[in-house]
């Protein structure tokens, strides 16, 4: 696929230089007047109300307001423009597809959920599209010609280079001849493939972006899995890090989709709880907390903790950080369950996760995530499976920053490089 122009500062005037560096750190440093970006970036106040100027003539900024008097005539705060770009994220799943919008700030504009089962035929990908199509057609605030581009999420491994992504491995939705190319050729605006777990992990690396160590356990119908190193999401030599779903938990000879036996996909999956308890997840959670819940049930449960706390303590040992539990069964854990989990890692571990009581976890300024929980090294996020989306639509709006060297994260595969843009010809 061919990448879109990297606008590297080694290409720039002095005069485009300075206009993207003031982009970028107003990007940063929102709601700041003329004269504290002139400090900051120590150019002259007629440099910057020039290139001021230019953005909010281009609609990349907005001024955000007057500022408190220090004495003379209030000054004007100035912002980006969060809705002068936006992208597009899709989750493809077996029986239905994820829609969400974003923003330049990340945020989620809309989202929507269509029942679409997934197929190999190409008319799969033609419903998708105009699913897609619909989607933006349906929000007056979304129009093609702001939109970045479309970033798919799916289940499978997929190896990201700069002539095709693929999908290398699919055993789930039977999907490893599934190339970009094939998919690109349904939609008018460029696309971008993506693991949905890796598209998990950068949702949750772009909410919390002091994070430098961590895992993600995706707790959707299969069990997904990503690792986070000195901040920026592990892809591995073949795209394979982080495969948390296949550590062995047991040896009770439950063989998994891989081939191996005793994955933590056989035991924690949504999917294999459903089969266990033979209930929908959210009839089995209603009776779990019933006064009067089967004793059964209990033990199901107890059981599942016990599996995903074998998990977390392997995991754990490698990383020394933090672990997030997210997806689909996110939204019914407890802050008990966390706790629990806790103590079940730590039994006979002499590398203990840490301990504390349950605290709410503020977002970075740029986020409008839900609430989250923290226990000790164990953070809940209960975005449920619509993260896998949000996190594909911002490796787009990552990637477009990155033309202003304002990019929140460094990411070492999904960059300029390999990423296309809708991008018009004066390169905004």
């Amino acid at each position: 696929m061919a990448a879109s122009p990297v606008l590297s500062f080694h290409n720039l005037s002095i005069k485009e230089i300075n206009r993207h560096k003031l982009f970028a750190t107003i990007y940063r440093n929102p709601n700041l007047p003329k004269l504290r970006l002139s400090q900051l970036l120590d150019m002259s106040l007629s440099t910057i109300d020039s290139n001021v100027k230019r953005l909010l003539s281009e609609g990349l900024i907005v001024p955000s307001g007057t500022l408190e008097s220090t004495g003379g005539r209030k000054a004007t705060g100035y912002t980006i423009n969060a809705r002068h770009k936006s992208a597009i994220g899709v989750f493809i799943r077996a029986q239905s597809a994820i829609i969400c919008a974003v923003d330049l700030n990340g945020d989620q504009i809309a989202s929507q959920e269509v029942a679409l089962p997934y197929s190999q035929e190409s008319s799969y990908l033609e419903r998708l599209s105009t699913e897609v199509s619909a989607f933006i057609g349906n929000h007056t605030e979304l129009y093609s010609g702001s939109i970045l581009g479309i970033s798919l999420a799916i289940q499978g491994i997929v190896t990201i280079d700069e002539d095709d992504s693929r999908v290398s491995y699919g055993k789930i939705l039977d999907n490893q001849q599934l190339t970009l190319s094939a998919i690109q050729k349904h939609f008018k605006l460029p696309c971008t493939l993506h693991h949905d777990s890796k598209a998990a992990a950068f949702a949750a690396l772009w909410e919390h972006p002091k994070l430098e160590n961590a895992a993600l356990v995706l707790l959707n119908d299969n069990v997904g899995g990503a690792l986070i190193f000195n901040n920026t999401v592990h892809y591995g030599n073949a795209f394979q890090g982080g495969l948390i779903e296949h550590l062995t938990v047991d040896h009770q000879g439950r063989q998994c989709y891989c081939g191996d036996y005793d994955c933590l996909e056989c035991y924690c999956s949504k999917r294999a709880l459903e089969q266990e308890a033979k209930l929908p997840l959210t009839d089995f959670f209603t009776k779990l907390h019933e006064p009067e819940c089967p004793e059964a049930l209990q033990q199901l449960w107890q059981s599942y903790l016990e599996h995903l706390s074998i998990a977390i303590r392997q995991v754990h040992k490698m990383i020394d950080g933090t672990i997030i539990l997210t997806g689909a069964m996110a939204p019914y854990l407890t802050v008990g369950d966390l706790t629990e989990l806790v103590a079940l890692s730590n039994e006979h571990n002499a590398f203990s996760l840490t301990q504390s009581t349950a605290v709410p976890v503020a977002h970075s300024p740029s986020s409008a995530g839900p609430h989250e929980t923290q226990v000790g090294d164990l953070l809940l996020s209960v975005n449920g499976d619509s993260i896998v989306a949000l996190g594909a639509a911002r490796y787009l709006i990552n990637a477009y920053l990155e033309c202003f060297e304002a990019n929140p994260i460094s990411d070492p595969k999904c960059n300029l490089g390999t990423i296309t843009l809708n991008l018009p010809e004066d390169k905004n």
